[in-house]
C-alpha cells in the first residue's frame, strides 16, 4: 500500500482496494533512485526463518507496513 515512487492518493487508493479486497497491507521501497531507499518497507515481528514462513506472515498480515518518506505531491 506504499512505495517510494507513491503519491499520497496512490496510497490512500492502494489501502483502499487491499481493504476491499480483504488482502494485507505492505509497503516496499521500489525505489528507482538512491536518495529514496527505505522511504517504504514492511516491519515484521522478527526476521523470518526461510521464504515460507516471511509469506506466511504476508498473508496473515503479521508485518506493519512504515512510510517515513516523504510523498510524491
Amino acid at each position: 500500500v506504499a512505495s517510494s515512487s507513491f503519491s499520497l492518493e496512490d496510497a490512500a487508493r492502494a489501502l483502499d482496494l487491499a481493504e476491499r479486497l480483504g488482502k494485507p497491507a505492505v509497503a516496499g521501497s521500489d525505489a528507482h533512485a538512491p536518495s529514496v531507499v527505505g522511504w517504504a518497507f514492511t516491519e515484521f515481528p522478527a526476521l523470518p526463518r526461510d521464504e515460507a514462513q516471511l509469506a506466511a506472515w504476508i498473508r496473515t498480515g503479521a508485518g506493519s507496513w512504515r512510510r517515513p518518506g516523504a510523498f510524491r505531491t
